[in-house]
């Protein structure tokens, strides 16, 4: 186990400030629409070239924004640095200048400071200009997900390909024709669903696949999930060793990942509560409490929903679920070393296969003192 030393901040012992997303909030939606319409007036020639509606600068706008909160609110400039990089890569595939990225920035600044109070403003320009520098060193894109040494690469590939040509029931008899010829459900998620949907992700973000492309693999990945969903482990599922509930924040689009961590747990002999996204947090609560869970684990990927996976542990610590442990994971906790911590969780699991390591470790540590576990705050 990786006991990481935990960085605390600019005096807030590295916890979560909620000061600024309160001073934003009553003004939130005027400094939208304002940023936006500097941007519409600035970038008119770019905006009618492509095609951009209002309603979809609003929205870019709404993630820069919360995206900046949340990156401060957790005292991690890391966190707006890799949302920046993440609209830097996303501006390069669509041939729009960097330089645009650079005045998006400047806009919102100029915005902010014009309506935040003043202990805040220093704070907005430091995150702002961290942002910028961000854009003078954009990351190596990676090549592939999928790793040609793999025992099942070639499969990934096949995969990969059928569901990119649209070819569902062929993608989906790949995968199913393996696990009847003796290929492990965990080989499959980690071998060959896994590595093809990262795949998909980085082949959207580099603009050669469209959106729908990106949503027809994740459909397709999802009904094979669900056809090897009754072969997984049922007898070991019997013995009950413990209870997770497994949810998405709210807004996030994407539930393989934190599906398969459940799908591991069951492997391990777990019963498990695959909530989804979308899930109220009231709800979450409940079902901790219905199920009476040993662990909750929360998947964020957007830099912008760090507080909202925040809000769901402070809702749990202050419920009769208080005892449930919480482990976080997702795109920017990957990302931000040491985030996991600010929000309040126990563990954090880089992957799914850390996720069942740590499933591991629970058990030998109950088992060990044969008593409920209190396993020190780890990352895995």
């Amino acid at each position: 186990m990786n006991h990481q030393t935990y960085d605390s901040g600019r005096g807030h012992n590295g916890a979560i400030d909620t000061s600024l997303s309160q001073a934003l909030l009553p003004v939130y939606d005027v400094i939208s629409r304002e940023i936006t319409q500097r941007k519409h007036e600035t970038f008119q020639e770019l905006i009618s070239k492509q095609s951009i509606e209002w309603s979809k600068l609003l929205e870019y706008t709404h993630y820069d924004l919360s995206s900046l909160a949340n990156a401060i609110a957790s005292s991690s400039p890391q966190v707006f640095k890799e949302h920046v990089n993440w609209v830097a890569a996303l501006f390069a595939t669509n041939g729009i200048p960097l330089g645009v990225l650079k005045k998006n920035i400047e806009i919102m600044g100029d915005v902010l400071r014009a309506v935040l109070p003043g202990e805040h403003q220093a704070q907005v320009v430091r995150y702002l200009t961290a942002g910028v520098s961000e854009i003078e060193h954009p990351p190596t894109p990676r090549p592939t997900h999928i790793d040609p040494s793999s025992p099942h690469a070639t499969l990934a590939e096949k995969y990969l390909a059928s569901l990119l040509a649209a070819e569902r029931d062929k993608a989906s008899r790949l995968v199913l024709d393996s696990f009847n010829k003796g290929v492990g459900i965990r080989d499959i998620y980690l071998q060959v669903l896994q590595p093809v949907q990262y795949e998909i992700g980085r082949l959207w973000h580099l603009g050669e696949i469209s959106v729908a492309q990106e949503h027809f693999a994740s459909s397709v990945t999802q009904l094979i999930m669900a056809q090897l969903y009754p072969f997984i482990s049922p007898r070991g599922r019997e013995k009950g060793k413990g209870v997770v509930v497994a949810v998405c924040v709210s807004g996030e689009l994407h539930e393989i990942g934190i599906r398969m961590v459940a799908d591991f747990f069951e492997m391990e002999g777990w019963f498990s509560h695959f909530l989804g996204a979308n899930m109220p947090t009231h709800d979450i609560v409940q079902a901790l409490e219905t199920h009476k869970a040993d662990l909750l684990a929360v998947s964020a990927s957007m830099s912008s929903n760090v507080l909202k996976a925040k809000n769901i542990i402070t809702a749990v610590r202050s419920s009769r679920a208080r005892g449930t442990r919480v482990m976080v994971g997702g795109y920017v906790f990957n990302s931000v070393p040491g985030l996991w911590r600010r929000v309040g969780a126990d563990y954090y699991a880089e992957s799914a296969e850390s996720a069942l390591r740590l499933s591991r470790d629970i058990l030998m540590k109950r088992s060990r003192d044969g008593v409920s576990e209190e396993i020190p705050k780890a990352q895995w």
